[in-house]
């Protein structure tokens, strides 16, 4: 195992400018993304709102881009 697929370390990180309407306005802010390794999906989250798997985008995979292994779930 390597850090990325045990640790659920960001394998990559940036951040993106936001924009958000504000009443008649647009507030421009920064926000930061995370791509990483979570329960068998390679995750594009928001680093601060990542706890649940429905936010984001999401892709199955089956091994771990960085090193190969195979990606198991523990059921316990």
């Amino acid at each position: 195992m390597c850090k990325y697929c045990e640790g659920g370390k960001p394998i990559l990180s940036k951040q993106i400018n936001v924009d958000q309407p504000f009443y008649n306005t647009t507030v421009t802010y920064e926000k930061d993304y995370i791509v990483m390794i979570d329960r068998g999906f390679l995750r594009l989250a928001d680093a601060d709102d990542c706890q649940c798997l429905d936010h984001g985008e999401k892709i199955k995979i089956n091994y771990c881009c960085m090193c190969g292994r195979k990606i198991t779930l523990d059921k316990t």
